[in-house]
């Protein structure tokens, strides 16, 4: 199979999951991104503490 065909197979299964497909994606949820950001910033703080 070619390149060409390959990227042409590839670029359709991106735009067929779009944004309004994937409920998970932080970008249809903003809210939720910023909680998985600051849980993680709390994880790093608490690993960082010096004993």
């Amino acid at each position: 199979m070619s390149a060409e065909k390959r990227r042409a197979i590839a670029s359709k299964g991106g735009r067929a999951q779009g944004k309004n497909n994937n409920p998970a994606n932080f970008a249809n949820n903003p809210g939720r991104a910023a909680k998985a950001g600051a849980k993680g910033g709390k994880a790093k703080r608490a690993n960082n503490k010096i004993s």
